[in-house]
């Protein structure tokens, strides 16, 4: 392709469609008056300067290609996550507590009521079937089980959870930190777990992630 026709076609509408069709178009272009048999006969000097500039060119649209898909990317990531959280503050998010310890559900509620206000305890309760009882009956968008609960564990009432309700995001509460575990959460249907010693700093995050589809373990 001649450099007239290539310059001819880089400012067609077929080439100019998108940011990669200019960037090509450029380039071609940029090659075909670098050649080196268009300049048999001429000063190599001149020949020189025109195939560095050309590089020059080159270089600078790729990068600035390059830096346009790096913002345009960092704003959608910075637009999803503003959606996400005022998604967050326009629903009402209902959570089911199960834990045998009510010094834990006692604290658990005043962290949640300290820093979410619009978030819904919908039920509070000390053992496994109660709690799969009450998913069934309310639907909570996310159930936080401890891992020991009697009569069933928190392993077993999170399968039967996620059977008699879908909707319902699982987080599993521990004191016991390993992949293993987190494995084992994830294949009972459960989410994520958080430390028990660490629920302070982990339960709110934990609860977002498991809404925003994501799983959630401590120390990742």
């Amino acid at each position: 392709m001649t450099s007239t026709a290539t310059l001819a076609w880089s400012l067609s509408p077929e080439a100019s469609c998108n940011s990669s069709g200019i960037l090509f178009s450029c380039s071609a272009f940029i090659g075909s008056i670098s050649h080196p048999f268009l300049f048999r006969g001429s000063d190599c000097s001149y020949h020189t300067l025109i195939v560095e500039t050309g590089c020059v060119l080159y270089w600078t649209l790729r990068l600035t290609y390059v830096l346009y898909e790096t913002i345009n990317c960092t704003i959608q990531y910075i637009w999803m996550s503003r959606v996400v959280h005022y998604s967050f503050q326009m629903q009402t998010i209902r959570l089911l507590i199960a834990d045998s310890h009510e010094i834990f559900r006692r604290g658990i509620r005043a962290l949640i009521q300290e820093r979410e206000p619009g978030w819904k305890i919908a039920a509070e309760v000390n053992d496994g079937r109660e709690a799969v009882a009450k998913a069934r009956e309310l639907k909570p968008d996310v159930a936080i089980l401890n891992i020991t609960i009697p009569p069933l564990s928190g392993l077993e009432a999170s399968r039967q959870i996620v059977a008699v309700s879908p909707h319902t995001k699982v987080l599993i509460s521990t004191l016991h930190d390993s992949r293993e575990l987190f494995e084992t959460i994830l294949d009972a249907g459960g989410c994520g777990y958080i430390l028990k010693t660490e629920a302070n700093r982990d339960l709110i995050i934990a609860v977002k992630a498991l809404l925003s589809n994501r799983t959630f373990r401590p120390n990742w």
